[in-house]
């Protein structure tokens, strides 16, 4: 009979460690009450190995007919358990590699008890002589998961996880059946705002890692695909991201409206928007009140948008403003005002709340010119938000595999418009790299205040 504090373990298997019937037995004595084995289509020769546990009181073996991958693995132990044992409280999921201990899965199980509502994650210790392999997979991917979602955790591809039972419904329909499904059950809680408990547990690595089955290449570019996927939904529910056919149709010989916007390619156009989502979720963290805000140059009008959403009244200003002024009719935008007007020579009502720069700035031959405009027009603890190009190596390699040439009229780097910020007084508050392993802009928050906000 499960009760309230039962627990069970779900493990997938693919040409298992000959240690894991023994594994399963100390689980099922150290208070497992089901243990969920999966055959995820091994071969043959591992047959016996199944065979010395399946049949054990507490197991429930499932085989798959071909190796449909982990996170397939995982979802078919999950469905059994909704099915099966509806009044469990929950499981943890453990490798078959012999890389968990029993002492190490059981102590998951027992905080998942007394903290049911939260994930376990069982974290390793990347100190030490590791697999290179390991060490550099696991670092780059939570430094990209931190940095992508602002939640920084010790482990992103730890195996050992308890899950509330009452998370497996959603989990199984969660996208993903190889490894990338392990990461998008992360991103997934962080977007329902559910907590992540860390847990040590130790780390076991044969010479080589031999034992695994995570493919460097396939694997890692599912991963990292995953996480992208994230980036492109990224405050999606603010972000308005205009149809390319729309803005290509209204776009003019000029170049307010940067191609990438409309470009052929989905993922160049998604990463080009991305440098918007970042800009979003800092505005998010640091902008205190949502009165008026203006978006400084503002081209074609591209975030207009986006930003009569986010505040009461949006003002807009650039010394040609066709494309603008056409999406702003199109859309109904009725609280934006848009200023036509020569920036060195305008003059605005009152102060904003929040000034946006997005990939402006390194276009003044001046600077001096329009910070001086920006530290008039922004309230006193009112917050600067700016996106600029990192003008480096990569930014280099890029145009040249797309064959652009810089512009003519980009006269600074990212790093000498922010250090031209510092100089004058501008106090920075956060700032990312987009994206961490290619940066091609430097996306900040800064304010006037000699203090964080």
């Amino acid at each position: 009979m499960i009760t309230g504090t039962s627990w069970g373990v779900v493990i997938p298997a693919y040409c298992p460690s000959a240690d894991l019937p023994k594994l399963i037995s100390q689980l099922l004595a150290g208070g497992a009450n089901i243990v969920v084995l999966l055959d995820d289509g091994s071969p043959v020769e591992y047959g016996p190995i199944f065979t010395q546990i399946k049949s054990a009181p507490g197991v429930a073996y499932i085989s798959h007919d071909s190796n449909r991958g982990k996170g397939a693995a995982l979802k078919t132990g999950f469905q059994f358990i909704v099915k099966n044992h509806p009044d469990i409280i929950g499981v943890v999921t453990a490798d078959a590699d012999g890389q968990h201990t029993a002492e190490d899965i059981i102590r998951i199980a027992n905080r998942l008890v007394t903290n049911h509502s939260s994930m376990i994650l069982g974290v390793r210790s990347f100190s030490g002589k590791l697999p290179w392999r390991s060490w550099f997979g696991n670092t780059l991917t939570r430094k990209i998961f931190g940095w992508l979602t602002g939640q920084q955790l010790s482990d992103t591809q730890t195996g050992l996880r308890g899950i509330p039972a009452s998370w497996l419904p959603w989990l199984v329909a969660l996208q993903g059946d190889r490894y990338e499904y392990e990461i998008n059950m992360l991103l997934e809680t962080k977007r329902r705002g559910l907590p992540i408990i860390e847990e040590p547990i130790t780390t076991i690595y044969e010479a080589g890692n031999p034992s695994s089955h995570f493919n460097p290449i396939t694997d890692s570019f599912r991963i990292y695909r995953m996480l992208l996927g994230w980036g492109r939904h990224l405050n999606s529910d603010r972000l308005i991201k205009l149809p390319p056919d729309y803005l290509k149709s209204i776009a003019t010989v000029s170049d307010r409206m940067p191609k990438l916007y409309y470009h052929p390619i989905k993922i160049a156009r998604d990463f080009f928007w991305q440098r918007l989502a970042v800009l979003i979720e800092l505005a998010d963290q640091y902008v205190k009140e949502r009165g008026r805000c203006l978006d400084f140059a503002c081209g074609s009008g591209i975030f207009l948008p986006t930003l009569s959403r986010m505040f009461k009244r949006v003002v807009g200003i650039d010394l040609e403003m066709t494309e603008a002024r056409r999406l702003v009719s199109d859309y109904r935008l009725n609280n934006i005002q848009l200023i036509e007007q020569d920036i060195a020579t305008a003059q605005l009502d009152g102060q904003f709340s929040a000034i946006f720069a997005a990939d402006v700035l390194e276009h003044f031959s001046d600077l001096a010119l329009p910070v001086e405009k920006i530290k008039q027009w922004l309230k006193p603890d009112g917050v600067l938000l700016t996106s600029l190009p990192t003008e480096n190596f990569f930014t280099r390699l890029t145009r040249l595999v797309g064959g652009h040439q810089k512009p003519w009229d980009h006269y600074y780097t990212g790093r000498e418009v922010e250090n031209f910020l510092l100089a004058t007084g501008f106090t920075k508050m956060s700032g990312r790299l987009l994206v961490p392993i290619y940066p091609l802009y430097r996306i900040s928050v800064w304010s006037r205040l000699c203090r964080k906000i």
